[in-house]
């Protein structure tokens, strides 16, 4: 499965908001767009300290796991958002030397 962090909006374009702010509680059947693909949410996989990772599917089928991240401040969203940051890095670096 291909990885992916995105914080949760209500389905439609994924904006990161602050917990408490999405119209819709996710789970599974619902509906969440990240970077313009659709994905549909299909079971929930764990749960840790930092929130849900679910499995969710595309148009095509294929899988991917979503992590939802409760955010309850702007302190966290930034916080957050950072570290999706270094995680594309990481992902971009092990592209580059075949590990992805």
């Amino acid at each position: 499965q291909k990885p992916m962090v995105v914080q949760h909006s209500a389905p439609a374009p994924v904006t990161p908001t602050l917990s408490g702010a999405q119209s819709e509680p996710l789970g599974p059947g619902v509906s969440i767009a990240v970077d313009g693909v659709r994905f549909t949410l299909t079971a929930a996989l764990g749960e840790g300290s930092f929130g849900t990772v679910w499995q969710a599917a595309d148009n095509e089928g294929s899988l991917v796991a979503i992590k939802e991240i409760p955010c309850r401040s702007d302190r966290e969203l930034r916080r957050i958002m950072e570290e999706g940051r270094y995680l594309r890095i990481v992902e971009t670096e092990l592209r580059k030397w075949g590990s992805a």
